[in-house]
């Protein structure tokens, strides 16, 4: 079965996906969190979004291990990360990763080996 993206990009959004899910439950007083992914010709978008307290003034310049991870969980993957405060309250984590630059055609749906 073909993969949309590289195996080892799928664990690392996975794992942004994880901690930042991890770090609304732990950290922001959460009682909703939305996970979306949204694929186009040009980019990948993955966006985790809850209703707690909204992202610190600094957003991705905190320190704090789990958001380093995640900036670099995303650039390894050739994307960027943006941690936004959501309106009306809440956080939202966005991952952007431009799908030409990885060489991913997300019309082929040719079939290969695992």
């Amino acid at each position: 079965m073909a993969r949309a993206l590289p195996l080892d990009m799928e664990v690392n959004l996975y794992r942004i996906a994880q901690e930042a899910t991890a770090n609304a439950l732990r950290h922001s007083g959460v009682s909703h969190i939305d996970i979306s992914v949204e694929v186009s010709a040009q980019e990948f978008l993955l966006v985790i979004q809850d209703d707690g307290r909204e992202v610190p003034e600094g957003g991705t310049a905190l320190r704090g291990l789990g958001i380093k991870s995640m900036v670099s969980r995303a650039h390894w993957a050739g994307g960027e990360l943006s941690l936004l405060p959501r309106s009306p309250w809440g956080t939202r984590v966005q991952v952007i990763v431009p799908l030409p630059t990885i060489g991913i055609n997300v019309n082929d749906r040719s079939t290969g080996s695992a």
